[in-house]
């Protein structure tokens, strides 16, 4: 939002957002499965190198199939940062059928997301389903240096926790569409100098999200 301001300044301008990821999902037994999520980012507002929001890193999990309806096992994921440093995190990796139409389940990634998040889903019918999705954001990335905001913004930070409803529709086998409506709680914006330094802070209220999103596998 143009509103959206820190310490009275707008902070930045239109944020861009670049991926390249390779998934890769192998079952080294019958009853175990290994997926491995390389990736390659770069988060950047307009006018900034592209190169100084570049970001690599991994996703990785391993889970095993208790039965028909469990499959649960441990994984991590690992991040460089704009600005320098690393993150690291947990992962729980489930797909939990709890009854015939209702299911848990780690979900996928969404908008700037790092990492996955959980997911409780409802069949309405063989081809439409209804779900909830809660997760927790960190989004970093390189600003404009020409850009006069502050007098000394290198690098900002975003940091919410969304909770978003999702209606998808399934036209046909591995293909999804799904409209996403929800809200960001306990927002934070941040800016910090080259040296990594905070310097300006600002919380912001809660904020509507909308989205559509299309996936297909083949």
């Amino acid at each position: 939002s143009s509103q959206a301001t820190i310490e009275g300044e707008q902070p930045w301008e239109k944020i861009e957002d670049y991926r390249v990821s390779l998934p890769m999902r192998f079952p080294p037994s019958e009853k175990s499965s290994v997926i491995v999520i390389p990736s390659l980012r770069t988060y950047a507002e307009s006018g900034a190198d592209l190169d100084d929001g570049r970001t690599e890193g991994i996703l990785a999990a391993f889970s095993w199939r208790f039965s028909d309806t469990l499959t649960l096992g441990p994984g991590f994921g690992w991040f460089s940062e704009v600005g320098g440093g690393n993150t690291a995190f947990p992962i729980i990796a489930v797909d939990w059928k709890i009854t015939e139409k209702l299911s848990l389940e780690t979900g996928r990634g969404l908008a700037a997301s790092q990492g996955p998040g959980i997911t409780l889903n409802y069949e309405l019918d063989s081809k439409w389903k209804v779900g909830i999705t809660g997760r927790y954001e960190k989004t970093r990335f390189a600003l404009d240096d020409n850009a006069e905001v502050l007098g000394e913004d290198r690098i900002g930070e975003d940091r919410s926790m969304p909770l978003l409803l999702t209606l998808s529709y399934s036209p046909w086998p591995m293909t999804n569409v799904s409209l996403i409506a929800g809200a960001e709680f306990d927002g934070r914006l941040e800016l910090e100098d080259s040296d990594g330094n905070t310097f300006a802070r600002s919380e912001y209220d809660t904020a509507p999200v909308i989205g559509l999103t299309f996936s297909s596998r083949f």
